[in-house]
């Protein structure tokens, strides 16, 4: 759009309040500082988009207690486990380094 056609326009909604119509270039001015005229800013047409929907690992209605006990008792296991795992790894380790 034309500058001038711009300027038309805003005086015809704006110029009472603005008095646009002695001083036309203060609206020019104003746009190519504030940069009204680039199309990149602003809302889009149809305002702000909603955002994406969050994961759906939380989407459970009811956590029941047996549920939390038996994660509870499986990472203790698994823990357990790994645990025994280092201490024989560090075992081994000791021996290898005592005969080497």
């Amino acid at each position: 759009m034309a500058d001038e056609d711009v300027v038309k326009r805003v005086i015809a909604k704006f110029g009472p309040t603005l008095d646009l119509q002695n001083r036309p270039q203060d609206l020019i001015d104003i746009l190519r500082t504030v940069r009204l005229d680039d199309p990149d800013g602003g809302l889009p047409p149809g305002g702000v988009p909603e955002p994406p929907p969050g994961p759906t690992s939380f989407d459970r209605s009811e956590v029941r207690l047996d549920d939390v006990m038996a994660e509870v008792l499986r990472l203790s296991r698994t823990v357990s486990k790994t645990a025994k795992d280092v201490k024989k790894l560090r075992t081994q380790i000791e021996a290898s380094g005592q005969t080497g």
